[in-house]
Parts: structure tokens; C-alpha cells; sequence
């Protein structure tokens, strides 16, 4: 005599169904949508500064908050981070720990956040970026002073300036778009290669650099551009409307508010220099390989954004979404066709 299943083993198995299933949906989709980051073409998205993304008192209560944090919990970590440690504390610390400063930083912290994002939609080709580490880094003359060149362990990258800077714009050096530029390496497609050498060269920094086909060095070229001409090459009223428009240094500014060096120095474009002032934001592809100048004199914090696709971040965060999807594709394709075959050729015999 056969028994009737319980309910609750129904719905056990529908439950164990449904989880499969989702899990099969979620990594299908990551399979045909979440190509690797290092190969990501979006990743290498030219860096841009946006101005006014956060107000100078929205920025001085994220650091009035980051430092109250600190305090609470015994200072900044440094140990975050493996291969590029920067002394900082996490958004999430900050939060838990800055007590009635809190609130308004978060509310900062989430504008901040909402505008780079909309920034990597319209300029970076991203589809729905999510935020995957947020953090407060603190430069100072008297610490870490600034962070060698590297690439990010994320799809899109973002700072924004908390503190203004003696100097504020964009450095482009001179030899940016000077010869070397190519040699037999790189046009037979090697991006790896600098084609300088830099005993012959010391004042080209991104020539002592390693780079990789993940994290490239692009020509001078391939940035910067208005109407198709290098904006070196126009004159001020024809920059206007482009980009490039900002791509000028300002000259140093009086007074004891303000921090020397600093910037964000990306190597893969040559040297490039980026100098938000307070409230600013250096939104950018996380394989353009950049670091922090040293600060020589005061004190900079940076609010910095890790960004990844929220559908990669969400497989990764789900690995055994990848298993169970390959696992049922080798069961049907191999396993399944396999047992039948077995199965019909002893009936048959």
C-alpha cells in the first residue's frame, strides 16, 4: 500500500526545487552577462571630474564623522586592503560608530554614491552598478602620505574629495603626447610596453611601471579628445562644451586650509594628475592603473567607491550559482544520455 507524501515533504521538495532553479537562472545569466573584469572594456573608462557632487559642509560632516568613528573604535584600520593597504575606516564603521554625526554623513555618503553611479551609467556603459566596498582614506604628511600605482580589485572606480587641495584641476605633463609612443612592440598590439626607457627618460613616472594586457598603458591619444583633436591643440573658447575643458592645473591658493601634493596620478594615461577640489568627484574604469600622490604638507581624506556589476557581484557572492549550473548542464548533456544509453543497451541485449 502505497502512502500519500506529507505536505510538508511537497513542499519541501518544491522548496529545494525553487532553490535550485533560481540558482541556475542566476548563474546562466552571469555566464552570458558577467564576462571577467580584466578583460572588461568598460573597466578601462577614461577617468572624468565631476563637479559639486557633494557640498563643503556636506564633505566636513563626513570627516567630522569619520574622525569621530575613529575615536570610538580605537583609530583606523590599515589592514583592509592586502597588496595596497590604505589607512581608512569603512563607511559600515562609520556609520555604527560616529553617533548624532552619523546620520548626516550617511545621507552625504549616499548622495555622493547616487551621483558617481549615474556617472559610470551614462559615461562608462555600466548596466546597474551596486557598490561593492565604500571606505574614508586619510593621507597626511605625518602618515601614509599617498599609495603606489595599481589597479582595483572592482569593475568601476570612484573618489570624491573631502578636503581641498593647494592646487586644483587637471596636470597634463608635457610629455604626455611626446614621442616615444610606439615602437615594434606595441604596434604589433603588446599594451605592456612603454617604449621608454626611463634612465633616458626619469621625469616620465609611468615608464618605471609594470603594466599588464589587464591593467594596459594607453597612448595620449586615445584621451582627452574634442572634435577629434587633442585639446592641447585647441584654443580655450573651442574646448568649450567638451570635456577637456577642465584638463588645466589652477594656480596655488593662499592659506592653511589647504593640503600640499595629494592627487590621483594615473600611470596608464601617461602621468595624468587629477586634482579634485572639496566636493569633487574622479569617476574611472578600476583597470587604469593610478595611485595617490604623496601629501607633502596637511591632511586630505578621500571618500573612495568600489563598483561591480550588481549581477556579478551577486554570482560572486553566490559561487555555487556557477556550480549548480554546470553541474546540471554536465548532468543533462553527458550524465543523463550516458545512464540512458547504458540502460536501453542491457534491455535490449
Amino acid at each position: 500500500v502505497l502512502k500519500a507524501v506529507s505536505p510538508s515533504g511537497v513542499q519541501a521538495s518544491m522548496n529545494l526545487f525553487t532553490q535550485w532553479w533560481v540558482l541556475v537562472e542566476l548563474g546562466w545569466r552571469a555566464h552570458l552577462s558577467c564576462w571577467r573584469r580584466t578583460a572588461d572594456e568598460r573597466a578601462l573608462c577614461h577617468p572624468r571630474m565631476h563637479h559639486g557632487v557633494l557640498s563643503p559642509g556636506d564633505a566636513a560632516a563626513i570627516v567630522e564623522a569619520t574622525e569621530a568613528a575613529a575615536s570610538a573604535i580605537g583609530g583606523f584600520t590599515s589592514s583592509r586592503h592586502m597588496d595596497y593597504p590604505t589607512t581608512d575606516l569603512p563607511i559600515a564603521s562609520i556609520v555604527e560608530s560616529a553617533g548624532e554625526l552619523a546620520h548626516a554623513a550617511a545621507l552625504a555618503i549616499e548622495r555622493a554614491s547616487n551621483a558617481t553611479t549615474r556617472s559610470l551609467v551614462e559615461r562608462c556603459g555600466a548596466t546597474a552598478p551596486a557598490l561593492k566596498d565604500g571606505f574614508v582614506i586619510k593621507y597626511s604628511s605625518r602618515g601614509q602620505a599617498g599609495l603606489d600605482q595599481h589597479g582595483d580589485a572592482c569593475r568601476y572606480s570612484a573618489t570624491v574629495a573631502l578636503t581641498p587641495p593647494r592646487h586644483r584641476g587637471v596636470s597634463v605633463p608635457a610629455y604626455a603626447s611626446l614621442p616615444p609612443q610606439t615602437c615594434e612592440r606595441r604596434r604589433s598590439g603588446d599594451a605592456t610596453e612603454t617604449c621608454v626607457d626611463p634612465r633616458a627618460y626619469p621625469e616620465r613616472l609611468f615608464a618605471r611601471e609594470p603594466f599588464k594586457w589587464e591593467f594596459p598603458l594607453l597612448e595620449y591619444a586615445e584621451f582627452g579628445l574634442c572634435r577629434g583633436q587633442k585639446c592641447d591643440d585647441l584654443s580655450v573658447n573651442e574646448r568649450h562644451g567638451c570635456e577637456c575643458a577642465a584638463w588645466k592645473l589652477g594656480p596655488p591658493r593662499d592659506g592653511d586650509a589647504f593640503f600640499d601634493g595629494g592627487g590621483t596620478r594615473f600611470s596608464s594615461l601617461r602621468d595624468v594628475t587629477f586634482y579634485p577640489d572639496v566636493g569633487d568627484a574622479v569617476v574611472h574604469g578600476a583597470r587604469l592603473k593610478h595611485g595617490g600622490v604623496d601629501v607633502t604638507n596637511g591632511t586630505r581624506y578621500v571618500l573612495a567607491f568600489f563598483f561591480e556589476e550588481e549581477l556579478c557581484m551577486l554570482s560572486q557572492d553566490n559561487r555555487n550559482a556557477y556550480d549548480v549550473l554546470y553541474g546540471t548542464l554536465i548532468f543533462v548533456f553527458l550524465v543523463a544520455p550516458a545512464c540512458a544509453w547504458i540502460f536501453f543497451a542491457d534491455f535490449g541485449g
